[in-house]
């Protein structure tokens, strides 16, 4: 009673405080969460509504309005109810369940007490959870009895309003099988106790306190839920009665009655003159004649079989009929028992779906059942302050089963989001994800890469075309001191230059026809400079744009290296469409991939290592400047040696198709010395690398051909 009048005054304290408060949201709003009410200080109130009470006697145990062991018995005989509960249960766990909520600790809590339970009980949660479900879906209701036991538990003991004494901490979920409980209940209904009784006599009883009870479907005034099989169970004895008198009419016309007649109206059947008959003569002959004998007879004798001879009832559609209103009653089509019929694609969508919808029906009372009575009453025992607030709870949540219904339920939300009808927390809560945090947003795909490339692209400070002049003229001398360290055109003649020389650094393809790819080096050299000038160059700025020009680059240089090998494959005339050039293009693209990995690593050591053994402004600019040029200018000697190299790899690839297995070097006019040493080297086409084949230094046009064996 003290507990009523608490909670009373509770409330018309914030009652008061709401009359009080001047007329503004905001401060009702500060009132609201400064007294919110919480849930675990409110007493427990009874219900008023009498109940359907069926003992008869004060201190009996009644037993559940449904005959759960029997529903126990058909599920385990029956073969289309196992088969339509095996496929319910398989689709509610398919895609798992997780724990979701706001706070990361609280999350983490009751993960580790998850653990501790599954330890400490040899019994591991997720079990538990799955016999909960399977137990629900074959007896629409489920139970659980808890064990408290501090010693053995990670939460705290606690006091209950209304209760004189403390509540231990849980410490293990243990499943009862539905068939055993009994219940006892006041007239009003309220559960005094529960009591498990087993076929042998023995019995045991428990506090509601340390009782779960989980239905689903439960009449107002009924103890338990519904099962399922209930509606349906005399459709099922209906169809076996079917099936057994079919059995029977089976047996009797499985082997066909054969009748012999012997004579006609005009010629009956003989009698002769020692007394016996021709019946008797053909009775006797008939029976000593072997299985695999033969009867010759006159036209007076005639051999007929005697069956059913479509005479006997046709029962397949009474068979029918019962089969589909069992399925309609499991909540099943025949396609889901895997009887395809004549169904197309759409209606057998449309079918499945309904098995989908109930289930997830199933998930909803499991998740709503878990998370009131499992997982609060585990906050409860934390040391969480008010564990309890929206802010702090945790929610068992299945992920979603229904795949392809959930993508068109996220593309119209990208839709809706891209055309402004919703804001990105409402994308995400539509997703089932908490809407970003800023750490959050840190990983996303746009920070890491799109901005980058819209930063090489910015028009605003500090990336503007002022930005990038002003920088220009500090920079100014750059560009002078740069051409010193510039290498020159070609040092070995125009299209010379040996192997070993070769840098470990350089990119090949950094330009094309439209200038496309240079323009992306400028841009990160002028921005690169810019932010040198305006005094905003931070490392990880630039490897973020340093990698993101280099994904930029590879994305125009492999069309041109497929382009460039398909041309070199169409040179031997080989057939293109019929040749699986999937492999060679992959090793293509892989050494492109591995060729701008090291220039973009290389490029961001030496700008990382210029700004930071620089003390001005000025020399940074000088030294970055010098850096871009060099390796800039190194990428074009190497240019049309990587573009040879694809020509020849598709060269290669198409004399194998022509049937060849050898090639040699064709050198070029005004090739350089190891080039020419290279002229009497057989190429094995078969097992020939990139590296076994021509550009073997930057500007390198040498070309191979067949050899004749």
């Amino acid at each position: 009673m003290q507990s009523h009048k608490k909670t009373r005054k509770h409330v018309a304290k914030v009652a008061k405080i709401l009359r009080d408060t001047p007329d503004s949201v905001e401060k009702q709003a500060d009132a609201r969460s400064k007294d919110r009410v919480i849930v675990a200080k409110l007493a427990k109130i009874s219900s008023p509504v009498l109940s359907f009470n069926r003992r008869s006697g004060v201190n009996e145990f009644e037993q559940p309005e449904y005959d759960m062991a029997e529903v126990g018995r058909i599920r385990d005989v029956e073969s289309y109810v196992q088969r339509a509960f095996s496929q319910k249960e398989g689709l509610m766990f398919k895609e798992g369940w997780e724990l979701v909520g706001k706070n990361p600790k609280t999350i983490q809590y009751i993960k580790s007490r998850f653990e501790q339970i599954s330890a400490v009980t040899s019994f591991p949660m997720f079990s538990v959870i799955v016999g909960l479900g399977e137990d629900l879906i074959g007896f629409s209701n489920a139970f659980l009895v808890k064990v408290r036991n501090i010693n053995a538990s990670g939460g705290r003991t606690r006091r209950v309003v209304g209760k004189q004494t403390a509540l231990e901490p849980v410490a293990g979920y243990f499943p009862v099988p539905v068939s055993t409980m009994r219940f006892k209940r006041s007239d009003t209904g309220k559960l005094l106790r529960y009591r498990q009784e087993l076929p042998n006599g023995k019995s045991k009883e428990f506090s509601p306190d340390d009782v779960i009870h989980i239905y689903f479907h439960r009449k107002k005034g009924f103890l338990v839920g519904t099962p399922v099989l209930i509606p349906v169970k005399d459709d099922i004895r209906a169809l076996r009665r079917i099936e057994e008198n079919i059995e029977l009419l089976v047996y009797q016309h499985l082997f066909p009655l054969y009748h012999y007649k012997v004579g006609t109206e005009n010629a009956p059947a003989k009698e002769y003159a020692d007394g016996t008959r021709e019946v008797d003569a053909v009775k006797q002959q008939i029976e000593i004649m072997p299985a695999e004998g033969m009867i010759v007879t006159p036209e007076r004798h005639e051999v007929k079989a005697i069956g059913a001879e479509g005479r006997a009832l046709r029962a397949e559609g009474y068979l029918q009929h019962f089969k589909q209103r069992i399925f309609a009653g499991l909540g099943v089509s025949s396609i889901d028992m895997g009887e395809s019929d004549t169904s197309n694609r759409s209606t057998a969508d449309t079918l499945s779906r309904n098995i989908v919808d109930d289930v997830k029906h199933y998930q909803c009372t499991l998740e709503t059942f878990i998370n009131e009575y499992i997982i609060k009453e585990l906050l409860l025992e934390s040391t969480f302050a008010d564990p309890t607030s929206e802010d702090n709870m945790v929610y068992l949540r299945f992920t979603e089963i229904d795949v392809d219904a959930k993508i068109k339920v996220e593309n119209h939300a990208i839709n809706s989001f891209n055309s402004n009808a919703i804001t990105h927390g409402e994308l995400r809560r539509i997703f089932g994800q908490e809407p970003l945090t800023e750490d959050g947003w840190a990983d996303t795909f746009w920070e890491r890469i799109e901005k980058q490339k819209a930063l090489i692209q910015a028009v605003d400070e500090p990336y503007s075309n002022s930005a990038k002049a002003a920088a220009g003229k500090r920079a100014q001398g750059a560009a002078n001191a740069a051409q010193g360290v510039v290498t020159p055109s070609n040092q070995h003649g125009t299209k010379t230059g040996p192997e070993k020389r070769k840098s470990s650094f350089t990119i090949g393809n950094m330009v094309d026809s439209n200038n496309r790819i240079t323009k992306l080096y400028s841009d990160l050299r002028d921005n690169a400079l810019a932010s040198i000038a305006h005094g905003s160059f931070k490392d990880d700025w630039f490897k973020q744009l340093a990698l993101a020009t280099g994904t930029m680059m590879y994305d125009k240089m492999a069309p041109l290296v497929r382009l460039d090998f398909r041309n070199g494959f169409k040179e031997t005339k080989g057939d293109i469409e019929s040749a699986n050039l999937a492999g060679p293009i992959k090793v293509l693209e892989a050494r492109v991939q591995r060729i701008v990995n090291r220039y973009v690593e290389t490029l961001i050591n030496r700008v990382l290592g210029a700004t930071n053994q620089s003390d001005t402004p000025e020399d940074r600019s000088i030294k970055v400047a010098a850096v871009f040029d060099a390796l800039h200018a190194r990428s074009m000697f190497i240019y049309e040696s990587e573009r040879n190299k694809a020509r020849n790899y598709g060269l290669l690839h198409g004399y194998l198709a022509n049937g060849y297995t050898l090639a040699e070097v064709d050198v070029a006019t005004d090739a350089c010395d190891d080039c020419v040493a290279k002229k009497t080297n057989k190429i094995h086409l078969v097992t020939a690398t990139l590296d076994d084949i021509p550009g073997f230094h930057p500007n390198c046009q040498c070309k191979i051909k067949p050899v004749k064996e």
